[in-house]
């Protein structure tokens, strides 16, 4: 059983994108595939300034 708050739609999405997981300095990036390359979809980190780089925002293309 599964108690939460976000739709079901948040915690089992249908369709998963072309994801790609890529390591570096402060942790993982999940990179989505898009026309120009990946752009970020989050970072895995277990340090919480890590989150305040701008590199690492969400949306933010990768070369």
């Amino acid at each position: 059983m599964l108690h939460t708050k976000e739709s079901l739609d948040l915690v089992f999405p249908e369709d998963i994108a072309d994801v790609k997981y890529i390591q570096v300095e402060c942790g993982v990036i999940e990179a989505e595939k898009t026309a120009d390359g990946y752009s970020v979809r989050r970072l895995i980190s277990t340090k919480p300034s890590d989150y305040l780089k701008q590199q690492y925002t969400p949306g933010v293309q990768i070369k």
